[in-house]
């Protein structure tokens, strides 16, 4: 158990950290934000798994992406990208934000007057979109089940991890996106593959960043 822990450990400590240039630079300068979020958020996690799977620690079958994605993952991630924004994105975090309003860091912001501003949402949807699977799903349930924790336990433990990398944006955030999660995490479980969460969060993370709905 202490090995599967410092592997979840290695992976999420960046993106837990991320949060401090966030407050401390807020939207003000933007390049250097986004210089250290390449660094924290991508390369960093990057290096990680890729150090992890070639020295075995992990495989790529375990974490869900031993087959390439296939047309059911995909449209069940959409449609459930679809199920997520009604709940989520128009009901749940609306209400969750009045009653628990208190934030450090308001979000990241995409201005509309950026020459980059395209690049940087793909960029940003995609690298959650990915990463954020691969780490709090893949990684993080196989590594609880794989010692003999219940679906359920590991499930909840990736949620609450998942939820806790919002720190910065209150408590409200955390909650919604913890809970927001839990389809995403049983998909996983259930199916073994990745590719439908993957789908799911990235064109959820790409329809808010370009305000869509």
């Amino acid at each position: 158990m202490k090995r599967s822990i410092t592997i979840i450990a290695l992976l999420a400590w960046p993106l837990y950290a991320n949060d401090l240039y966030l407050i401390a630079l807020g939207n003000s300068r933007l390049g250097l934000l986004w210089s250290l979020d390449i660094l924290f958020f991508l390369l960093i996690p990057t290096a990680t798994l890729v150090w992890l799977i070639r020295s075995k620690r992990i495989s790529i079958l375990e974490i869900g992406l031993g087959s390439p994605p296939n047309a059911e993952a995909l449209i069940a991630g959409l449609s459930l990208c679809a199920i997520l924004i009604v709940l989520f994105h128009w009901n749940f975090d609306p209400w969750a934000g009045r009653m628990l309003p208190w934030r450090l860091y308001a979000g990241y912001d995409f201005p509309k007057d950026q020459p980059l501003r395209g690049c940087l949402i793909a960029y940003a949807a995609l690298s959650a979109g990915f990463l954020e699977e691969v780490v709090y799903r893949g990684v993080v349930i196989s590594q609880l089940r794989k010692n003999g924790k219940s679906a359920v336990y590991a499930v909840a433990m990736s949620c609450i991890i998942f939820g806790g990398i919002h720190w910065s944006e209150g408590p409200a955030k955390v909650l919604a996106t913890g809970l927001w999660s839990v389809p995403l995490a049983f998909w996983y479980v259930k199916r073994k593959s990745l590719w439908g969460p993957i789908a799911c969060h990235t064109l959820y993370d790409l329809l808010i960043f370009t305000r869509v709905v």
